[in-house]
């Protein structure tokens, strides 16, 4: 690196150094001396940047300044040892005459040595902690022997001869062995575990006999021989259910498998109570799909009425419920229906509107003779209710009686073409408002009869419903209604709808 000589001497001088030679560059020793000290030294100006100091003599002195010891921090390092010192403090290395505190004894350790930890101030109480140690050594040895055969100790090491409290880790109790019968193999720890080892011993002997009586009743073990009292799980041969038997029962001549002998007396009921079932059902009206599973199990069949399969529980046929739930909706309908037939008439008859067929039901069309004019219609009950009457003798709305017109109209902005139906009577309302939404009239056909207009709208409709044409202006665009008979001009135009109005239009029209 490049320094000037002005510079490379203002950081000789900065360090407390005069050079006594000119400056030799940057990584070269630069003789020089100390203007402190006067010694003569030798720094390069690169250990002089990094901070490092350039005499070495002042640099010592300042490390031994900084290793004093005040003597209160002295005094206080060596209490806190457990020393008291009996001698005013000289220095960190030499021997300090002082008596331990715990035990009484004269000692004279160094300071340095307390305050490096290099050992107990006092011998004495070294020595006496040092044999702590053997005794905890030998304590941690007899804990391991005692865990080596299985026993956790529940206190202190007694000794070799004495009980030793200890819980074993294999079956969980509490045992009082010594350590010398355990080290002589006299005992094996746990007297417990000792019978247990010598019951498997018994019981091996008698396994080979005890899994061929096993197999024997098509049983096969899934864990060793546990005795001929204990439950023994197994497999079961003939249906694969998890089991577990005792030998003694199996010998006995039991069977094995609760499962099978379960399903051997079900098998036997059912077969004692399957005419009887078959009765039962055929008086519900049912004809069986599938063998007599139970009184409380689902039994598909099949239904005489409606031909419907249906899976009723024969508990449940029994007790008065019927086979079939779709008949037993509609009985319940009709039910319901006869119920109200009566009322129903007697308001149709009120509205001078004479029934001609059963009553259907409150919101179903229901085919009646007006006794004003003699016309027909299929009014529903609920809007008779409501205050309409015969259709062909109202006088608001749309007069099925009355000369008519379908009309077809296209809104240039949206893209679409739309159909109705209005009497002649109000065809100029129904346009103009209809005009005043931006609707321009491109076609009509006159009718004499409005119900055949009628007729004729609602064929042409049903025609594109069944083609996939969808109502094309939303609901909230026509404000006076119509909006499910407009189309997408692009796919049903006006020429279209004119054509489709000449063939759906009635041949005696």
């Amino acid at each position: 690196m490049r320094i000037s000589d002005s510079a490379a001497h203002a950081t000789l001088r900065a360090a407390g150094l005069e050079a006594t030679g000119p400056y030799p560059g940057y990584a070269l020793p630069w003789p020089s001396h100390c203007t402190r000290c006067g010694t003569t030294t030798s720094p390069t100006l690169a250990n002089l940047r990094k901070g490092q100091g350039g005499c070495r003599v002042c640099a010592a002195a300042t490390s031994a300044r900084r290793r004093t010891v005040p003597a209160h921090d002295a005094e206080s390092a060596m209490r806190a040892a457990g020393l008291i010192p009996q001698e005013p403090y000289r220095n960190a290395r030499a021997p300090w005459s002082s008596r331990c505190a715990v035990c009484g004894a004269a000692t004279a350790p160094t300071l340095d040595a307390v305050r490096r930890k290099r050992g107990f101030g006092c011998r004495s109480c070294a020595n006496a902690s040092a044999g702590r140690e053997r005794i905890r050594a030998a304590a941690e040895l007899a804990v391991d022997e005692f865990r080596a055969v299985g026993l956790e100790p529940l206190e202190d090491f007694p000794g070799v001869t004495a009980r030793w409290r200890a819980l074993c880790t294999g079956c969980g109790a509490v045992v009082h062995p010594n350590l010398n019968s355990v080290r002589t193999g006299n005992s094996g720890g746990c007297r417990h575990c000792g019978m247990r080892a010598m019951g498997e011993a018994k019981l091996a002997r008698h396994a080979a006999r005890a899994l061929a009586d096993m197999r024997a009743a098509l049983l096969e073990p899934l864990t060793p021989y546990p005795g001929a009292v204990t439950p023994w799980p197994a497999r079961c041969g003939r249906c694969a259910a998890r089991v577990a038997p005792r030998l003694h029962d199996v010998r006995a001549g039991q069977s094995g498998c609760r499962t099978c002998a379960h399903t051997a007396a079900s098998t036997r009921r059912l077969a004692a109570g399957t005419a009887r079932a078959l009765a039962d059902l055929d008086a519900a009206g049912l004809v069986p799909l599938e063998p007599y599973p139970g009184s409380g199990a689902p039994w598909s069949s099949r239904c005489r009425t409606c031909e419907r399969v249906v899976s009723p529980c024969l508990v449940n046929i029994r007790s008065g419920c019927s086979g079939c739930r779709h008949c037993a909706h509609l009985a319940s309908g009709r039910t319901r229906i006869d119920r109200k037939a009566a009322p129903a008439v007697a308001a149709m008859l009120d509205a001078d509107l004479e029934p001609l067929e059963p009553y259907p039901g409150r919101a179903k069309p229901w085919r009646c003779l007006c006794r004003g004019c003699g016309a027909q219609s299929s009014p529903m009950l609920s809007t008779i209710l409501s205050g309409s009457r015969c259709r062909w003798c109202a006088t608001w709305g749309f007069a099925p009686a009355a000369p008519a017109l379908v009309y077809v109209l296209h809104h240039h902005d949206w893209g679409a073409a739309k159909i109705g139906v209005t009497g002649l009577a109000t065809v100029s309302d129904r346009i103009r408002s209809l005009g005043r939404g931006g609707w321009a009239l491109e076609h009509t056909t006159p009718f004499e009869i409005g119900a055949d207009a009628l007729a004729t709208e609602q064929s042409v409709l049903a025609y594109l419903r069944a083609s996939g044409h969808r109502p094309f202006v939303a609901r909230d665009r026509m404000p006076y209604g119509g909006h499910t008979e407009t189309f997408d001009a692009r796919s049903v135009h006006v020429g279209i709808l004119v054509s489709l109005i000449a063939e759906h239009t009635p041949r005696s029209v």
